[in-house]
């Protein structure tokens, strides 16, 4: 088996300390855009199941969540487990090789973009019309 490559501060070179703080404020400014893209979501559905009933939620995992936890408890759930993703990226960032932090970033403009779509796509069907 390969070996991980870990770093610990003390070791790391003021360049590199440099690069993980950089990288650092750029994972915690995506992470706002990603959980503010997340409860925006949770909303929008919620205004979608007013607009058209259970249908509107097309995943059953999610209609599942919500009927078993309703709105704001789903909406803790949430915001519990995106806690617990802070907390152990910091740990990557902080003990890991630099490689790790540019992954988790791309993954991150990646995630936000995804949840900012499902957002604008929500707005756009709630704007319509009613039937």
């Amino acid at each position: 088996m390969g070996r991980v490559a870990t770093t610990t501060l003390r070791q790391a070179s003021p360049d590199e300390l440099a690069l993980r703080d950089k990288r650092w404020k750029f994972f915690r400014i995506v992470f706002s855009a990603v959980y503010a893209g997340i409860v925006l979501d949770v909303i929008t559905t919620a205004m979608g199941y007013a607009k058209a009933g259970a249908k509107y939620e097309q995943n059953p995992f999610g209609v599942s969540l919500i009927g078993h936890l309703g709105w704001i408890g789903m909406l803790l759930l949430l915001t519990a487990l995106c806690l617990v993703c802070y907390h152990s990226v910091r740990v990557v960032y902080r003990r890991m090789s630099v490689r790790w932090s540019r992954l988790i970033n791309g993954l991150m403009v990646a995630l936000a973009a995804f949840r900012w779509l499902a957002v604008v796509t929500a707005v756009l069907y709630l704007l319509q019309p009613g039937k």
